[in-house]
């Protein structure tokens, strides 16, 4: 008998997933550095306590501002060797993904100024990836092409990725991480 219902729930569960839910609710938006929420958090925000998870020892997460127009939220990923936004560009039908990582290498990368505190930024020598480096992580934002990161729109993007402290995330959702 309880495995006759443990099957129906794995089933129901199963069938809810295939549902037509809206992508918004299955998907969710992307994780957005607005932390203006509570307690519990919602799905939309949950993705970056994942995230925090996912590179224990981090002091900054990765979010999104406003999205620039032509770009869209793809997808995240998340598992124990880091996390990864997917961002897409209308107008040149091209990814960008958004890294988070416990460690990176940033040699013969060209190190200039940095719009967050206390990370720093480098730009590799092919203008393709932008790497900030931080206590215990760094983000990586690879652009398949120079071109992308060079257009307006690639820096319009780059304007919109930023560094959530750990401690900040800490206050706001109410979670150890």
């Amino acid at each position: 008998m309880i495995r006759r219902r443990l099957i129906l729930v794995v089933f129901v569960v199963l069938l809810a997933g295939c549902s037509g839910l809206p992508d918004d609710v299955r998907l969710g938006p992307y994780p957005a550095c607005d932390t203006t929420w509570t307690p519990p958090a919602p799905s939309s925000r949950g993705r970056l306590l994942l995230m925090a998870q996912s590179v224990p020892d981090t002091s900054m997460i990765p979010c999104l501002g406003e999205l620039p127009p032509g770009w869209e939220f793809i997808a995240v990923s998340v598992d124990s060797s880091g996390s990864r936004l997917t961002v897409e560009t209308d107008t040149f039908d091209l990814d960008v993904g958004i890294s988070l990582v416990e460690t990176c290498d940033a040699s013969g990368a060209d190190e200039t100024i940095s719009n967050e505190p206390e990370a720093r930024l480098y730009v590799s020598d092919d203008r393709q990836t932008l790497t900030y480096t931080f206590d215990g992580g760094c983000v990586l934002i690879e652009f398949p092409t120079a071109k992308l990161a060079a257009s307006p729109e690639g820096r319009a993007l780059v304007a919109e990725i930023h560094l959530m402290p750990r401690d900040h995330l800490r206050t706001v959702s109410g979670w150890e991480l």
